[in-house]
């Protein structure tokens, strides 16, 4: 029997692999170069700084004896106070994009109050409230699909 010879060498197998494996490991690597990365908002640091207030603030509103609720119906979003804001702002937070983000100033001595969402586009939105009655401020946070 003769024995027929191989057109490719061990030493050839071991070249081809490390060579994809060098491929595919620059591949990943211009891929992840090339996202974007955002941080969860520009002035990160300085918000994690408050993050006491803001624990506070959202213990105030969840201590009240009626609830904050927000609802969307269509174009509209609604908001009823569980106590009569005197200032305060809405954050339209998208977590897939903070270009598209929007805030709305929340208009004092009114409970209930409604805003206009029609420019905002469709997805999931995390709305951030806070708002204040004297000294003592609320905050907090509902997820809507518009």
């Amino acid at each position: 029997m003769e024995k027929t010879q191989s057109r490719f060498h061990w030493g050839w197998r071991i070249g081809i692999i490390y060579t994809t494996f060098a491929l595919a490991t620059i591949g990943f690597m211009i891929f992840s170069f090339t996202q974007k990365v955002d941080l969860v908002s520009p002035q990160y640091y300085a918000d994690e700084l408050r993050q006491d207030a803001k624990m506070l603030a959202e213990n105030n509103a969840l201590n009240l004896s009626e609830k904050f609720s927000l609802t969307h119906e269509g174009n509209i979003l609604s908001i009823q106070f569980p106590n009569t804001p005197e200032r305060g702002m809405i954050h339209l937070y998208r977590p897939s994009g903070s270009d598209l983000d929007k805030e709305i100033k929340i208009v004092g001595g009114i409970a209930q109050q409604s805003f206009s969402i029609a420019n905002l586009t469709s997805g999931l939105w995390i709305a951030k409230v806070e708002w204040s009655v004297g000294q003592t401020s609320f905050y907090a946070e509902r997820r809507f699909t518009k």
